[in-house]
């Protein structure tokens, strides 16, 4: 029998049960707020469930916003000023005449899987009649849509053969100078003749009574552009179609 005083012997002492240091617990909530106006570093609570009155900031929203997506210029985008297109087509359209004063300009039809539709020459330097596209003269004549109830521009051939646009609304355009209102139906026909007749306007028909004198005013005096009704379509815009950008490369034409 071994006694206090005795050594133990070295083979002995690993049957000896060892006593292990107890790790740090984590200072409760109250012992943490005392320690930490005490000076001291309280032992940081492990990550997990927020408590009752701890406020977690809702996520930042990566998301875009449309104002800011859709708000920004675009080199296709619609300008305030610009008045639509009134187009003829086979069923007839109705308008109400208004003034005899009208603008030239020069159009481009493209015709191409990407991009199809009419658009302004750009004149000097014109990309679209270096690649060979047909500029055709048109004349814009502001009209009044009693349907849409807005002002359009109506896109005139100047060609002067029978059965085209421009004799047949010449007779209508001299009794709209001398004072008198109308409506008038248009239709193109199979063969790009066109069909016009006059009707009476109804005791309750809405011409553009509050419309017409204030944009014939803005007319009058030159701060209506109605060749802004079509785009042009700079150098970008050109090569940004493909098959624009195909045809100007086979022609020797780059960026």
């Amino acid at each position: 029998m071994m006694t206090c005083d005795e050594p133990v012997p070295e083979n002995s002492r690993a049957d000896l049960p060892t006593t292990q240091p107890s790790p740090p617990q984590p200072i409760s909530e109250p012992l943490a707020e005392l320690a930490q106006e005490a000076g001291a570093e309280p032992t940081r609570r492990k990550r997990g469930r927020p408590r009752k009155n701890e406020s977690t900031a809702p996520p930042k929203c990566v998301l875009p916003d449309a104002l800011e997506l859709w708000g920004g210029e675009s080199p296709h985008a619609t300008p305030p000023s610009r008045l639509s297109v009134f187009k003829i087509e086979g069923n007839e359209k109705l308008f109400v005449p208004f003034t005899t004063h009208l603008a030239p300009v020069e159009l481009h039809y493209l015709d191409g899987p990407t991009f199809r539709g009419f658009t302004r020459c750009a004149t000097a330097g014109c990309i679209l009649c270096l690649i060979g596209k047909r500029a055709d003269p048109r004349h814009l004549l502001p009209v009044f849509d009693p349907l849409a109830k807005r002002v359009a521009v109506l896109p005139v051939p100047p060609a002067q053969r029978p059965g085209s646009l421009a004799p047949l609304l010449l007779p209508l355009l001299r009794r709209v100078q001398a004072g008198e209102l109308f409506i008038v139906g248009v239709a193109r026909k199979s063969d790009f003749s066109y069909a016009v007749r006059t009707l009476p306007l109804p005791d309750d028909a809405d011409v553009g009574a509050a419309l017409i004198p204030e944009f014939a005013a803005e007319l009058e005096a030159g701060r209506v552009d109605l060749t802004a009704s079509y785009p042009v379509m700079t150098a970008a815009d050109v090569f940004s179609v493909p098959e624009l950008a195909a045809e100007a490369a086979l022609r020797g034409i780059r960026t």
